[in-house]
This record gives C-alpha cells, structure tokens and sequence, in this order.
C-alpha cells in the first residue's frame, strides 16, 4: 500500500506478527553471540542463523550461544510484547482470551546449557 493513509491489512499484520517476532529473537541471540564470541577472542561468522568458528574454538563457541540463548530467554518476552502493545494501543480491551499471551511453564532454562543438540 502507498501513501501515509493507506489502510493496513489487519489479517496480515496478525499472521506476520508471529514470524518477525521469532526473526527478531533469532536475530538477538546472533548479536549477543558475537558479541561475547568477540570478547572471548573467539572467530564469529554467521550467515541468518547458522554460525560457525575455527574447529578449535567450536566447544567455547558452544557455550556462549548456550548462555546467550538463556539471557535472551530469560524475561518474561511474550509478557513484556502484550504490555508493550498495551500501552501502545490503550483502546484495545487486552483482556479477551485469545489476546491474553500464554502463561509461562515451568522449564528450566539452564537446561539449554547441557543440551547436546541445542545448536547444531
């Protein structure tokens, strides 16, 4: 659509939301990663979401999206998007069921951390 007045495409927008939010997670862990990769003076090359070192440093790197993945997830996200768009969009009753986010379970995070086949 063209122009600041075009009308947005409510269906769209709902299927949408649920890919790019997954995509910017992805995203995040990417950055984080090579950030503390770099830190550690570990190699970082990445292409969408596969990342790859030097051989010998592919245990370490292991680690770190390990514990990225864990820091990334350990907010209450899906909490924090519905308060987000609360705020945002206060005339929206955000009480209705099928607009209230899941309520969280109860997985420990740190499990990630000892998952063999967690990032391959």
């Amino acid at each position: 659509a063209e122009g600041a007045h075009a009308v947005v495409d409510k269906n769209r927008q709902r299927n949408g939301l649920p890919p790019n939010f997954v995509h910017s997670l992805d995203s995040s862990h990417m950055l984080m990663s090579a950030r503390q990769c770099h830190a550690a003076g570990l190699a970082f090359a990445a292409v969408h979401d596969s990342y790859w070192t030097h051989a010998g440093s592919v245990a370490t790197m292991n680690e770190v999206l390990r514990a990225q993945f864990v820091e990334l997830h350990r907010p209450a996200l899906l909490a924090e998007l519905a308060q987000s768009f609360r705020e945002r969009y206060p005339e929206v009753d955000w009480d209705q069921e099928e607009l209230l986010p899941p309520k969280r379970g109860d997985f420990d995070l740190e499990q990630v951390k000892q998952s063999t086949y967690f990032f391959a």
